[in-house]
């Protein structure tokens, strides 16, 4: 029965292959967001910075608004590639809630200076649907390069890896659309940029039944 036992192993191992070991999500995680910056720059560069560049980042509220977003987009991308690893807590999703709180928080300072600067206007919605749809049309294609890059993970966490992909995607998206798309107000940038995001997620959420996970 050993022999036999011994056989059977051996011929099993005979066919075996090496197997390549995944890349540790922290070095998959920077490579992911070094190139959606470097994509991010390089259409502002495309389409032309705003030319009023300059002078907007002495603005306190614009400033904070888009380092927060920035920040919001890092740490969901970071929490992505951790969670999609077995054996690593889904605690790690809660990464970019610091990020978001920020923003809330820099977003309702935004609108306040706004507000006491410009008076009424400072409030004023106005209509931005081009920057609406340079959000979506620039996190869909960035998203399946997010979701390329997680294919040799385990899908042990569709839903939360689909949220936290398409969050980090959607902010680091807004964050970019800021240096060169002119906002006049912090409302504006509240309304369609998070109004894209948040419709994005959505979306992501109802995506979820079309990926099964892997049996690990």
């Amino acid at each position: 029965m050993t022999d036999q036992t011994d056989k059977l192993i051996a011929d099993l191992a005979a066919d075996l292959t090496p197997v390549q070991r995944l890349t540790p999500p922290f070095r998959r995680a920077a490579i992911w967001l070094v190139t959606a910056v470097a994509i991010n720059v390089a259409v502002a560069l495309i389409h032309g910075l705003r030319p009023d560049l300059a002078d907007m980042l002495h603005h306190t509220g614009y400033m904070l608004l888009m380092i927060t977003t920035f920040l919001t987009g890092l740490l969901a991308g970071i929490a992505v590639f951790l969670i999609s690893v077995p054996g690593w807590s889904a605690r790690w999703a809660l990464l970019p809630v610091p990020g978001l709180v920020l923003c809330f928080a820099s977003a309702s300072y935004g609108c306040y200076a706004d507000w006491v600067r410009m008076g009424p206007h400072g409030l004023t919605l106005g209509t931005s649907f081009d920057c609406f749809s340079w959000i979506v049309g620039l996190s869909l294609p960035l998203s399946l390069g997010l979701y390329f890059m997680l294919r040799h993970g385990a899908w042990i966490r569709p839903g939360l890896t689909l949220i936290l992909g398409m969050l980090s995607t959607s902010a680091l998206v807004a964050s970019g659309l800021s240096l060169f798309h002119p906002v006049e107000t912090s409302l504006v940038n509240v309304v369609y940029h998070g109004g894209a995001t948040v419709i994005l997620i959505v979306l992501s959420v109802l995506g979820v039944p079309l990926f099964k996970p892997k049996q690990i």
